[in-house]
């Protein structure tokens, strides 16, 4: 163990704060320095920074998700993302459009105008000059070609900073000087030193950071075990003697898929409606009601289900594409898991289109809540989500 925390001590020697877990670590709620370096890059004084935190994440069950550096939010209530990137392939410019639509889905409520966006900025501070112009920063904004490239005026500004510029005449130079700089002692600006200082240089801060270390060393090795299983479920599959189902046993992939899907689904809703849930205890499946059952009913799994089944929204893993089918005057929608989104998106429409349809929605629902149907295993076997 002592072996490992002088290791750990001779690695953060040598960290900077264009490494990108010591710069999260360093900054973490840190204001007064993360106002500096937003109003060095923005080139304006007049930012004011509200709140900062580390290591944002923004996740999605089927979908690619991001971890910000540090994100801050302004007193006009505009969003700014600061990423380090050493690797070049890191900051790529499809990455940077990435980021500043998955910030945008999560600023507004349901309803609200599309007005009511705020500004929001994505930094990109990468190690090796972008654009290999020698210039400090470079802003990318959208503009109407055939109108001489009139500012397109969306609010969403997306900003790469030359790492590698040192002119200390230029306040960004004097910035990315503090950014490559190991030693506190070094450093240009105060705010950032003092945070540095504090990692490198007391008691509280090295172990701040071990800890850190460990955490990275403990994430990649989950990382690790999950590819191998993926790895695994791959032969399993080419080898074909084996059946989906005996493939999720032994690797453990696909029951985990099907539960995080009905946990991003239960978050988008909770508060929206009432919801029951099943997990099976046979098959990789979990089962939602939503208002005990006046809303529908959706089926998350790995296989597909029995035809006698009724559930009117139905996930499968694997599946191509969506379609929908007829059973007894039944109509049931099938839906790959890529497309969770617009099954959530779909339940909620369909509520509102009963409510507007049913003379009393509130006393059907209170109808089915006193009286559920105890003969299907599923009212047996549920738990109300709260």
């Amino acid at each position: 163990m002592k072996d490992q925390y002088q290791h750990y001590l001779e690695l953060l020697k040598g960290l900077r704060l264009m490494d990108d877990d010591f710069f999260s670590e360093a900054l973490d709620e840190k204001i007064e320095p993360v106002e500096y370096i937003l109003r060095t890059i923005l080139e304006r004084n007049d930012i004011k920074v509200q709140c900062t935190e580390a290591q944002v994440e923004y996740k999605s069950a089927t979908k690619r998700s991001i971890k910000l550096d540090i994100r801050a939010v302004d007193t006009e209530g505009r969003v700014l993302d600061i990423e380090v990137q050493r690797a070049d392939k890191g900051a790529s410019v499809r990455r940077a459009r990435f980021h500043s639509s998955v910030i945008d889905r999560t600023l507004l409520e349901k309803g609200e105008d599309f007005d009511a966006l705020v500004d929001t900025y994505v930094i990109f501070i990468t190690e090796h000059d972008k654009y290999g112009a020698g210039l400090p920063l470079y802003h990318v904004e959208r503009t109407v070609t055939e109108l001489q490239h009139t500012a397109f005026g969306d609010g969403a500004h997306i900003i790469y900073v030359n790492g590698a510029f040192r002119d200390l005449e230029h306040p960004v130079g004097r910035l990315m000087h503090d950014m490559n700089c190991t030693d506190p002692n070094k450093m240009l600006n105060p705010l950032l030193a003092k945070e540095v200082r504090y990692l490198k240089e007391t008691e509280g801060g090295r172990s701040q950071m071990c800890r850190a270390f460990e955490e990275v060393a403990r994430e990649s090795a989950r990382d690790a075990e999950y590819q191998k299983a993926v790895r695994t479920a791959k032969k399993m599959l080419a080898l074909g003697q084996l059946n989906l189902e005996t493939i999720a046993e032994c690797t453990e992939l696909s029951l985990d898929e099907v539960k995080a899907l009905a946990d991003y689904i239960c978050n988008a809703l909770a508060g929206k409606m009432i919801i029951h849930r099943y997990d099976a205890f046979s098959t990789n499946s979990v089962y939602l009601k939503f208002d005990y059952g006046v809303a529908n009913s959706l089926r998350i799994s790995d296989h597909a289900g029995y035809g006698y089944l009724s559930y009117r929204y139905n996930i499968t893993l694997g599946l191509k594409k969506a379609y929908k089918e007829t059973s007894r005057q039944f109509v049931k929608e099938f839906y790959p898991e890529a497309m969770v989104d617009d099954v959530v998106d779909r339940i909620v429409a369909m509520r509102e289109e009963r409510i507007q349809r049913y003379r009393d929605y509130d006393a059907i629902v209170e109808q089915r809540r006193l009286r559920p149907d105890t003969t299907k295993s599923f009212w047996r076997n549920c738990r109300e989500i709260k």
